[in-house]
């Protein structure tokens, strides 16, 4: 739930000669506190409940105004309001039943493509200062970042999952600035783009660091033209329609590793970035359960490849909107069939590079 400070409205009262009780600056901070307030406690919060915990600061603020604000700011546009269920959710449940020796915690947003908001809502619960978290690139990524609310104030170590190209403009790198311009307090651990000798000792930490971090962002990305998993190659210098048709076995692309349809990462050449993490350090990590690393996804058009990322193990929170976990769970598709095959849950050899 946000609230839009853009042409908040203000009443006046009688002939409107007189002063109005509130100034739009008021209003519009006194609507935020009511969002902030709605949003951690819950739709059981009365207009009475939210009087008392903000009269310390407005003594003049009645449960009038409360519902007069807040319903204008609805009018108005200005607050938004997503449906976010519990995340024990029939869906969630039945998603976590799959595979309960590799899913710890799965949320699914009711509103379509509201996966990220949902992560964000989640993580500015349970993340802490000192918290290292490690981001993909990729458009759901970034809206995870657009939904964070800057407010918590958390100083996390961010790192990129590769030294990815600067030209992507939802590129790894170009979230995690995005993120610490949020959080200002936080600290970027910078994976270097060359590799050298002078640059060994700068890379192990940053590997290092990766590998104990507390949370891993992933995203979903369908390796199909016009996908931006596969347009995401044109900035490797590549063209995505032959490198589609010349890579045929690639059924989709997770944290830049490129996967099989048995959850195997391939290797092609033209994806050799520099890495904090690759496939086998994530499958160690998932297997963690004090770790999160959460896939984010919305749509059924993701359905094969977020099965096929269930798959390779290597991630053991999901979080989804209602399309998508529908889809998942519809038995009469080859994605749910690929879900009834088991996870590779053993790593194979050890990673970042």
């Amino acid at each position: 739930m946000q609230a839009d400070p853009e042409n908040l409205p203000v009443t006046t009262k009688g002939n409107g000669k007189s002063q109005p009780k509130w100034s739009s600056d008021e209003r519009l901070e006194v609507l935020k506190r009511i969002c902030e307030l709605k949003n951690k406690e819950g739709g059981a919060l009365s207009q009475k409940d939210i009087v008392a915990k903000l009269r310390d600061r407005w003594e003049k603020l009645s449960e009038k105004d409360v519902s007069t604000i807040f319903n204008d700011g609805i009018d108005k546009g200005l607050v938004h309001i997503t449906f976010i269920p519990p995340l024990e959710s029939n869906f969630a449940l039945k998603l976590k039943s799959l595979w309960p020796q590799l899913i710890k915690h799965v949320a699914v947003g009711v509103s379509k493509g509201s996966a990220a908001q949902v992560a964000a809502r989640y993580f500015e619960e349970t993340l802490g200062d000192d918290h290292t978290i490690v981001l993909d690139g990729g458009r759901t990524v970034r809206e995870f970042v657009m939904h964070v609310n800057p407010e918590i104030e958390l100083a996390l170590k961010i790192i990129p999952i590769a030294a990815d190209p600067p030209s992507y403009e939802v590129s790894a790198y170009e979230l995690m600035t995005r993120l610490s311009a949020k959080l200002p307090r936080s600290e970027c651990l910078k994976l270097p783009y060359h590799r050298s000798d002078l640059l060994k000792e700068e890379h192990a930490q940053v590997v290092t660091a990766a590998k104990g971090a507390d949370v891993v962002l992933l995203g979903a990305g369908p390796f199909h033209v016009g996908w931006t998993a596969c347009d995401f190659v044109k900035h490797l210098g590549v063209d995505p329609a032959k490198f589609h048709e010349n890579n045929p076995e690639i059924v989709c692309m997770c944290g830049y590793l490129a996967l099989d349809r048995d959850g195997n990462e391939l290797t092609p050449r033209e994806f050799d970035m520099p890495r904090s993490l690759r496939t086998d350090d994530l499958r160690l990590m998932a297997a963690d359960k004090t770790k999160t690393i959460a896939l984010l996804a919305n749509g059924e058009q993701k359905c094969e490849a977020v099965a096929t990322i269930l798959k390779a193990g290597i991630v053991n929170t999901l979080f989804l909107d209602v399309p998508l976990a529908k889809a998942l769970l519809d038995d009469s598709t080859s994605c749910f069939r690929l879900l009834q095959e088991r996870p590779r849950l053993t790593p194979t050899r050890s990673g970042g590079e």
